[in-house]
């Protein structure tokens, strides 16, 4: 297991989830220290160690990123959250819960992406870091194994990208074939 003062990488963080459910909530506890004393917290943790962290497919620790997914998953299915609250390294610890929100929402559930980057390489794409092809995923537009293990993708219309202004040349066909709106 990692401890929050190591490096940030795929083989030493942990993601927290939190299920808060604001509808159980009086609306003047919305807002105050009584909003986690009605919610699950749960840690997803990633081992530690140079295991699984070789680039295959495209995807750099596919591996590490693979199980870890599976793990996110498993951990908000025990729980089946209304709503989710994540903390964690780096763009990629969003993909099970939208994914999973995803699936329980339909289309009634959209994404205000806020992010410097796009976030929709693929493993196609020259830079092969996961965590910049949280968006390409969630919108059904990855690697095979990952998609599996998804239990729904978000139509591209239901995506808004915002603060973008960092874009690799990999980028702009990725954004025209996916296309959240920007």
């Amino acid at each position: 297991m990692s401890s929050w003062g190591s490096m940030i990488s795929p083989q030493s963080f942990s993601s927290l989830l939190s299920f808060i459910d604001l509808t159980k909530l009086p609306p003047a506890q919305i807002g105050t220290g009584q909003l986690f004393q009605r919610s699950a917290t749960a840690v997803v943790p990633v081992e530690s160690g140079d295991l699984g962290l070789s680039k295959q497919d495209g995807i750099e620790a596919k591996e590490a990123v693979v199980a870890q997914l599976a793990r996110a998953l498993e951990v908000i299915g025990r729980y089946n959250p209304q709503r989710i609250f994540t903390l964690g390294g780096e763009c990629s610890v969003s993909v099970a819960p939208f994914s999973w929100l995803a699936e329980r929402y339909g289309d009634d559930l959209a994404v205000l992406w806020i992010d410097s980057h796009p976030d929709v390489g693929t493993p196609a794409s020259k830079y092969s870091g996961y965590h910049a092809m949280a968006i390409a995923v969630l919108t059904g537009h990855g690697d095979p194994d990952v998609l599996r293990l998804l239990p729904a993708t978000l139509d591209p219309s239901r995506v808004a990208l915002v603060g973008l202004h960092s874009w690799t040349e990999d980028d702009f066909p990725n954004i025209a074939r996916s296309s959240p709106k920007r």
